[in-house]
């Protein structure tokens, strides 16, 4: 069952600091939509937050309004699910927050808001105190606090400040994530590739000027 569904989704890999991350991306079918990066929790995955895509991409068909829909996009945290694993430590929440804000970058997202529950909560939370250009605002359903673990990226005196990724990018401050048009990508195609998953799909690679329309079940291999 769990199989069927993500076949029927648009999957795509790409490499960011020399590892692999998976990610699903399922953009409403309604102008505006609000791009939303969603992180799933410890021991979890995407398969998680599969029914949330439905009611979020597509409201009215849920009883909702079209100006709440969002574009969603769902990573695999490494190590779960079809990500790569790491070879090297450090890839703490607040390095994964770093590459979620790049992968945003890549698929032409200028403004856009990230939720997260479990650890996918410490990484919302580290993204929140990053605040890489474009991120509009969080959410969370676990305070990072209840993980018994000092908060990412918490500020001590004289310690020197955070990269920023890019290493070009603009510091932004997280603001009200209330719904503005001009959200959707308009800028220049990602620079780096991004390859449909599973290997071998013929899936279109989403740009900024292209709407990836979602593959069938029957155009995508079955899952590993």
């Amino acid at each position: 069952m769990c199989e069927a569904r993500l076949n029927a989704l648009p999957q795509f890999t790409t490499a960011i600091d020399g590892v692999d991350i998976h990610f699903i991306h399922v953009r409403s079918p309604h102008e505006n939509a609000l791009p939303l990066i969603m992180t799933h929790g410890w021991p979890g995955s995407v398969i998680e937050l599969l029914g949330a895509i439905g009611p979020l991409t597509d409201p009215p068909a849920h009883g909702g309004s079209a100006a709440d829909a969002f574009d969603l996009v769902l990573p695999s945290v490494l190590g779960y699910g079809f990500s790569g694993e790491p070879a090297e430590v450090g890839w703490n929440p607040g390095r994964t927050a770093q590459a979620w804000a790049e992968l945003m970058r890549r698929l032409g997202y200028t403004r856009y808001v990230a939720q997260g529950g479990d650890v996918g909560a410490a990484i919302t939370d580290a993204m929140g105190r990053q605040a890489p250009a474009g991120l509009a605002g969080i959410h969370m359903n676990l305070l990072v606090t209840a993980l018994a673990a000092p908060s990412p990226r918490t500020p001590t005196p004289n310690a020197p400040r955070p990269k920023r990724w890019p290493p070009s990018a603009p510091a932004a401050s997280a603001t009200s994530s209330s719904k503005t048009p001009g959200r959707r990508p308009s800028a220049t195609p990602c620079s780096i590739p991004l390859s449909p998953w599973p290997p071998g799909c013929s899936t279109t690679t989403p740009t900024a000027s292209t709407r990836s329309p979602a593959p069938s079940p029957a155009a995508r291999p079955p899952a590993a």
